[in-house]
């Protein structure tokens, strides 16, 4: 069946349409991406650095030239303290050290080098951290005098297949972990008055977690909706044992909740799923905001791995691993066609029509088993270690969703890293690979005939499959720009993925009537 466009919009045209949910494709905005009013993400992620406080400050003086703190924690509902009040924190750059112990706070966050030291005359407590990759944009946040996890941050964020660099990374996390003067250009440093730890870290003692275990950070993404989360190590442990997710807004409780649903899922599905899952221990919150604690997963950013310079056949080994367990996952989920009719119907209801699109496409998938699945298996949810992997961020599961999806979803994104596709080929890359043109052509293929196979799965509904996979994940953003407008926020960075399905609707060799799978 092909689609059928409304009597206003043809095929090719629809993605262009007044409702078109991806007006934005291929126009992002100049400079800095806007998460919030007036606020971007570069401040918000400086400000991030607040959640190693022992508490939430309510008042707050902002040195001269840490400004883009100002921003950020006004947008959290922190006020400027008035004349003759304390703060409970000061915000200070580099330099500033001196003036921000005169002003009296309960919390100080100092960026810069050297002045802990004067922190600590005026009867601070200190701790220095390491933003990674940099001050001005930092992801993550690595405490300096931790050997254990100085290695292991090193180790899953600098790993080489080079010796030399390999030699080298060691050495710098030898250096951060004994806290070596000058390992790092720019730091930060928390200063406290009386020693304590992180608010959300000390809520989690009732899960299991030690408050005075170490930890890094890993800092929030390009919109202020996406969780930090720490890192936590048991002493003496080079690896970590728990993720601490949070909230870096109040009373967004959404992805906690859909966490408990989706871990859940997986747990009683057991087996082939559960084995690569974390744990979820539990569900908590503090002053407005929503976190949760599971089992860690130990290794590198499965993306960063496949963008690495290690060898072409090591990666696309990694990737058969993954893409026989998406397929073991499907073939011991396998259920009845039936069971896939509120989908279908979300589909026809609430999908299509944001496409511009009237037809029943749903209809030609009707007789395809319903599997396990997981619903956003981008290499950034997996975690990869010495061939091993394991797969993070289970929110968006489903006990019965659509068969392909999950194997298209992870091998348009895996194939694109491995073979270097940046932002300025996709448009032209994800049409080439599913048009047969390209090498990495032969293994989606071959994967798609496995799975097709194994599952019994109708090869006319192949086409209508991936079309309907790729129109639903290009209106994912839709969701989460409804939560946004509720939070005043502006969500312009979308995952490529997101940005398939017009690529896929204007081609006449893929759409629908898709079958170069075939080949």
């Amino acid at each position: 069946m092909d689609l059928a466009p409304t009597a206003e919009t043809s095929v090719a045209e629809a993605p262009h349409a007044v409702a078109n949910p991806l007006a934005y494709a291929g126009e992002r905005p100049s400079g800095a991406a806007q998460t919030g009013i007036g606020v971007d993400n570069r401040s918000l992620r400086r400000a991030d650095a607040r959640f190693l406080l022992p508490a939430s400050p309510r008042t707050m003086v902002v040195l001269p030239g840490a400004e883009g703190w100002s921003e950020a924690m006004s947008y959290e509902g922190a006020r400027a303290t008035t004349y003759g009040e304390l703060p409970d924190l000061v915000m200070a750059p580099a330099g500033a050290e001196s003036e921000a112990a005169g002003a009296g706070a309960k919390m100080i966050v100092l960026e810069g080098t050297r002045g802990w030291r004067a922190l600590e005359a005026a009867g601070y407590s200190t701790s220095r951290w390491m933003p990674f990759p940099s001050l001005e944009a930092p992801r993550a946040l690595v405490p300096i005098g931790q050997p254990d996890v100085a290695r292991y941050a090193v180790s899953s964020w600098a790993a080489s297949d080079r010796a030399w660099k390999r030699a080298r990374n060691r050495a710098a996390a030898t250096l951060l972990g004994h806290g070596a003067p000058g390992v790092a250009r720019r730091t930060v440093t928390v200063g406290l008055r009386s020693q304590a730890p992180p608010f959300l870290l000390a809520a989690a003692r009732d899960l299991g977690v030690p408050p005075d275990a170490p930890f890094l950070v890993n800092l929030g993404g390009a919109d202020i909706l996406s969780r930090c989360a720490f890192q936590i190590f048991p002493k003496g442990s080079r690896s970590p044992a728990w993720v601490l997710k949070f909230s870096r807004v109040r009373g967004h409780d959404r992805p906690f909740v859909n966490d408990e649903r989706g871990l859940g899922l997986i747990a009683r599905a057991g087996g082939t799923a559960a084995s690569r899952a974390p744990r979820l221990l539990g569900r908590f919150e503090v002053d407005g905001y929503h976190a949760s604690v599971e089992t860690a997963a130990v290794g590198r950013p499965l993306d960063q791995f496949l963008r690495s310079s290690e060898p072409r056949q090591a990666k696309l080994a990694v990737v058969d691993k993954i893409a026989t367990w998406i397929l073991d996952m499907a073939r011991s989920s396998r259920a009845r066609s039936a069971l896939l009719v509120d989908e279908r119907r979300r589909l026809n209801e609430k999908v299509l029509p944001q496409w511009g699109l009237t037809s029943d496409l749903a209809a030609d998938v009707a007789d395809v088993p319903a599997v396990l699945q997981h619903n956003d298996l981008g290499c950034w949810n997996m975690v990869v270690s010495k061939g091993d992997f394991r797969v993070i961020d289970w929110e968006s599961a489903l006990a019965h969703g659509f068969p392909l999806w999950d194997l298209f979803y992870f091998l348009t994104d895996a194939l694109s890293l491995i073979d270097g596709a940046g932002e300025a080929e996709w448009d032209r890359y994800v049409p080439r690979l599913y048009r047969g043109e390209l090498a990495s052509s032969a293994l989606l293929f071959a994967w798609t005939r496995r799975m097709v196979v194994t599952l019994g799965i109708p090869p006319h509904a192949v086409g209508p499959l991936a079309a309907l996979c790729w129109m639903h994940h290009g209106v994912s953003h839709v969701s989460r720009q409804e939560a946004g407008g509720r939070l005043q926020t502006d969500l312009s960075q979308v995952p490529r993925a997101e940005r398939v399905a017009p690529l896929w609707l204007c081609d006449p060799a893929l759409g629908a009537g898709w079958d170069c799978w075939r080949a």
